[in-house]
């Protein structure tokens, strides 16, 4: 494991050939980028928060980019045809159908819940992606059982060896969104449906 996002980057580029490095740098990773700096410490604690304009420096960079994960899925599936597409239920239309002009949403449920938007710019036609950290958003209490799941929720996190419960610093005030429909969440889920019966 490199001790820093740069000594990656770095052992990536060592057999480039100086005439065919790199001068610019898009890197996309998971959470928000704020002034070109990642905070990466969810996922790879040593590395700490990580400014992209420094890595620029030190790897003789024009310019080194962050952007959210999620940014980068947005601008990828804006390159999707509509051959490629599959709808899933008989109403669901297909998005990318000549003529929609609609808000596009990509959303990926893994260790988090990451969403993306994209919105159509009037000026030149073309799809803007725009990261969203909205699996942080309370989960939406309907029925008996989502209330039920919730209160569960809370008992579970602060009293398992989850992942959700070692992230906690203290008592579980609200459940997001994230917090059940991600990847963490299956032995929540199992266990919540598992003490139904």
């Amino acid at each position: 494991m490199h001790d820093s996002l740069t000594a990656c980057i770095k052992d990536y580029l060592k057999d480039v050939p100086k005439h065919n490095f790199p001068y610019v740098c898009v890197v996309s990773m998971a959470g928000p980028v704020v002034n070109n700096t990642i905070d990466i410490t969810v996922n790879v604690k040593k590395w700490g928060k990580t400014d992209g304009n420094k890595i620029a420096k030190q790897m003789g960079f024009k310019s080194f980019i962050f952007i959210n994960d999620f940014t980068a899925a947005g601008y990828g599936i804006s390159r999707i045809r509509e051959q490629d597409c599959k709808s899933l239920g008989d109403s669901a239309k297909n998005p990318l159908a000549e003529g929609a002009n609609s808000v596009k949403v990509v959303i990926g449920p893994g260790t988090g819940l990451g969403q993306g938007i994209l919105f159509k710019k009037e000026i030149d036609g073309f799809y803007e992606p725009v990261a969203s950290e909205g699996g942080h958003v309370d989960f939406p209490v309907i029925t008996e059982e989502d209330w039920n799941l919730v209160e569960y929720s809370r008992k579970f996190i602060e009293n398992s060896n989850n992942v959700e419960n070692l992230r906690a610093k203290g008592p579980i005030g609200r459940v997001s969104v994230e917090r059940l429909c991600a990847g963490p969440a299956v032995p929540l889920i199992y266990s919540f449906m598992k003490q139904k019966d």
